[in-house]
């Protein structure tokens, strides 16, 4: 079992998806799909300033870098374009539990099957390379789109 992932070049692909590693120089692709407002209705953060954008990604790779987190940036394979932002949180080697959350997509890109995989790929990794026995998920209670998603993929939901 991998007890530290901070220090890995982690790519992660099916034929729809490719997730590969967050790093500021992200910035300008990322910027340009998170500008609209929708996307953050149900979010603690609004990405549609440089400034805001810029912070929440010097904030993940922090996370990362304390181990606490892995942040991806997400790319549409058959769009050949930057989609959004992905990661692993609240690793917990302890309890071989770890959460896949902070995610979003342009708005391009939502309700196109690229969240599903971009979950699938997360899903597998967890399991067979990390070998988690816990997977999580955290939507807001009223994002109905986001819980709707994750029961698609076999999510069970056990409270609000």
């Amino acid at each position: 079992m991998i007890q530290e992932i901070s220090n890995l070049s982690i790519f992660l692909e099916d034929e729809t998806v490719l997730l590969k590693p967050l790093s500021q120089e992200h910035l300008e692709e990322l910027f340009l799909v998170s500008q609209h407002e929708e996307i953050w209705k149900y979010s603690t953060n609004n990405l549609t300033t440089k400034e805001a954008l810029e912070e929440f990604i010097s904030v993940a790779l922090a996370e990362r870098k304390a181990g606490g987190s892995y942040p991806f940036v997400i790319c549409d394979k058959k769009k050949k374009a930057t989609a959004g932002s992905t990661r692993y949180g609240n690793i917990s080697w302890k309890d071989k539990r770890i959460e896949i959350g902070w995610t979003w997509l342009g708005v391009d890109f939502q309700r196109t099957g690229l969240n599903r995989a971009c979950k699938h790929v997360l899903l597998k990794y967890a399991f067979e390379s990390l070998e988690m026995e816990r997977v999580e998920f955290k939507t807001d209670v009223l994002n109905q789109q986001a819980r709707q998603a994750l029961l698609k993929i076999g999510a069970k939901e056990e409270g609000v």
